[in-house]
């Protein structure tokens, strides 16, 4: 997923410089910043450094290719288009657990499956993590 940002956000886009890398990489052009964006990514307005009004303008100026948008009160998520499907086999307990968790996380069994699947792979992309477990 792509997202521009438009050069007069100049300020808001030196707060997004810090995660730049693993989560997404920034490229900038003359009249527009661009995010390339591996999975779903929230931004606060207060970390932002936006008032309530300045988020829905931003909100309105951002445009979003291969994803899509959503504004709350406080934050801005982005999320990418997910047209791939991937079959996977668990045993009956190990199909248990994971709906148990994935209940107690509030959370659907997909979104569950995929958080855990995204987050172990970026652990083992920063080198935090070694191993199958």
């Amino acid at each position: 997923m792509r997202v521009m940002i438009p050069a007069k956000y100049r300020d808001v886009v030196a707060h997004l410089r810090d995660g730049s890398g693993i989560l997404y990489r920034l490229k900038e052009y003359d009249d527009h910043y661009e995010l390339e964006v591996l999975t779903s990514l929230s931004f606060d307005r207060i970390a932002l450094g936006l008032t309530e009004r300045k988020l829905g303008r931003f909100y309105r100026d951002v445009e979003v290719v291969g994803g899509s948008k959503k504004k709350g009160r406080d934050h801005i998520v982005f999320e990418p288009k997910r047209p791939f499907k991937v079959t996977i086999r668990f045993a009956e307990g190990e199909l248990s657990l994971i709906k148990d968790a994935a209940r107690k996380k509030g959370a659907t069994l997909a979104e569950f499956i995929r958080f855990h699947a995204v987050d172990g792979a970026f652990e083992l992309a920063r080198g935090e993590r070694h191993g199958i477990g």
